[in-house]
């Protein structure tokens, strides 16, 4: 069959205007496809990015919360070291009352004595130089005993005073170590910034701290 020869221009325009849409729609697809592939990628970089952040916050809330314990822990042992130094100190004191009052009745008992044998000496009505000598020895003697008495007395005092000078030694030392275990404080996270594209804003935000 032939064509004619007036019908091939207009065949001709037909296809290229065919050829034109065609292109026209597939460059209008190519566009949309790059406009969702573009807002896809921006919705996917907000969402990596807040959940970088959230796990940022998560972290230094830990770190934060294991401060505060390690703080909390210093602060107890600081307590319990004083309490426990305070506790030895007043049973220093109480023990060192004891003594003085058994030091005390014992020079009473002491001073009784010696009367009590001056009176003997006395009683037997001697006189004399001898008389004399034998009221000294009984002076000395409870001179002696009350001498002994004061010596007990001091070592006990020495041994109290070293003995807190341990306790507050021990207190001390176990306050440095809790202070050696702290934990400094943490610095704030640097949080990423939010991306910056063409397309859907999901407006995420920056996560919140929570301590609940």
């Amino acid at each position: 069959m032939c064509i004619p020869a007036a019908a091939i221009p207009a065949a001709s325009l037909a296809i290229s205007a065919i050829g034109t849409a065609a292109g026209i729609f597939q460059a209008q697809q190519s566009a949309n496809f790059q406009a969702k592939q573009a807002d896809a990628q921006f919705q996917n970089a907000q969402r990596q990015s807040f959940l970088a952040n959230q796990q940022k916050i998560a972290q230094h809330q830990g770190q934060i919360r294991a401060e505060q314990a390690s703080r909390a822990a210093y602060l107890d042992n600081v307590q319990n070291a004083n309490s426990a130094a305070n506790k030895s100190f007043v049973q220093e004191q109480f023990k060192m009352k004891e003594a003085r009052a058994a030091a005390s009745s014992k020079a009473l008992q002491l001073y009784a004595k010696s009367i009590g044998n001056q009176g003997k000496i006395l009683a037997t009505g001697a006189t004399g130089q001898s008389v004399g000598l034998l009221m000294l020895d009984a002076e000395r003697q409870e001179g002696f005993g009350v001498a002994a008495e004061t010596a007990k007395l001091e070592s006990k005092a020495a041994q109290a005073g070293v003995q807190m000078d341990i306790v507050q030694d021990q207190a001390q030392s176990s306050v440095n170590q809790a202070y050696s275990r702290l934990i400094p404080p943490t610095q704030a996270p640097q949080l990423e910034a939010m991306p910056v594209g063409m397309g859907t804003d999901l407006n995420l935000g920056i996560p919140e701290y929570n301590f609940a």
